[in-house]
């Protein structure tokens, strides 16, 4: 049932519009000049300690609150770490809420959780704003590409109006229907990825278990089209390959934990910390893994006759 029906309709987003941007992390720095590069102006409000010190760049206006950033801006965009930084961000005293004009788009591309989704969803639409969920899927080098993947959820005139300003970072918009239809999506694309990553990791440790040259295993296997993905050259970046299915995998494991898609106590990953075991907490403040989730980690003995730290 749709509910995203705004009291005032938004208009498309054109260039040479200002938005407000509410972030911080690696994500945020690598769509920021794309969002510049596409011609909207940027009311930036750093949601984390830190912040980069210095001029900002040109086309950027650094706000001390998200209150500040979203005054007069014709749309609101954040990208923070769940839901307690989101709730922060938009609904405290000086948070972006307070701030923004009847009509807009207010554009959420955090990980967060169902229920808060859906009360940021509610809260908007009491400003009369045009709410948008629209989770970013992606990895750090295709966040530089440009090339992430948005699943979007809101009417579709709210969607509408953002796209121009989510193509600026993305190769593809998806709406998926009302607000939460995003998050929602997100889920199952990532079981979907996890699986096929779980058994590359897989495929990588039995390769290794039979004293396969792993480096030449993962060429065969990328120029095969089993891998999905150019396969890297030399022992170092095999290593690192299997590191980043770890690190993706964690990330999953995390975020689909905390939205509550993984209810299972059996979940088990590639990676963890240094006592082999998942991390239970989110950044964001909610559970991750639930009790009893166990970590599977890849094998590190030593790679075609080397030694793991490659010597």
């Amino acid at each position: 049932m749709e509910h995203d029906t705004a009291a005032v309709p938004p208009s498309p987003l054109v260039p040479g519009d200002t938005v407000a941007v509410l972030g911080a992390g690696p994500m945020l720095s690598l769509m920021l000049p794309r969002i510049r590069r596409s011609g909207f102006l940027v009311r930036l409000h750093h949601a984390a300690p830190g912040r980069p010190e210095g001029p900002p760049e040109p086309g950027t206006t650094l706000c001390a609150t998200p209150r500040e950033a979203a005054e007069g801006a014709r749309a609101v965009l954040a990208v923070v770490n769940g839901d307690a930084a989101s709730r922060s961000v938009w609904l405290a005293a000086d948070g972006a809420l307070a701030g923004t004009r009847p009509g807009i788009p207010a554009v959420e591309c955090s990980p967060l959780s169902d229920g808060w989704t859906a009360d940021w969803a509610g809260a908007c639409r009491e400003r009369a704003l045009a709410p948008v969920d629209a989770p970013v899927t992606a990895s750090t080098p295709r966040a530089a590409d440009g090339t992430p993947i948005v699943f979007a959820g809101g009417s579709a005139a709210a969607v509408e109006a953002a796209r121009p300003l989510l193509a600026g970072f993305t190769e593809q918009v998806f709406r998926l229907g009302p607000t939460g239809s995003g998050g929602r999506f997100r889920q199952v694309d990532d079981l979907l990825a996890g699986s096929v990553l779980v058994a590359l990791g897989e495929a990588f440790a039995t390769a290794e278990r039979l004293g396969l040259d792993l480096a030449r295993a993962l060429d065969v296997l990328s120029e095969s089209g089993r891998t999905g993905g150019p396969a890297p050259a030399g022992d170092r970046a095999v290593r690192a390959h299997r590191a980043d299915i770890s690190r993706l995998l964690a990330r999953m494991a995390k975020d689909l934990g905390y939205t509550g898609a993984v209810r299972s106590g059996n979940l088990r990953i590639l990676g963890g910390d240094k006592n082999g075991r998942a991390s239970r907490k989110h950044p964001g403040g909610g559970p991750v893994n639930r009790p009893g989730a166990t970590v599977l980690p890849l094998p590190a003995r030593r790679l075609s006759g080397r030694n793991p730290d490659g010597r």
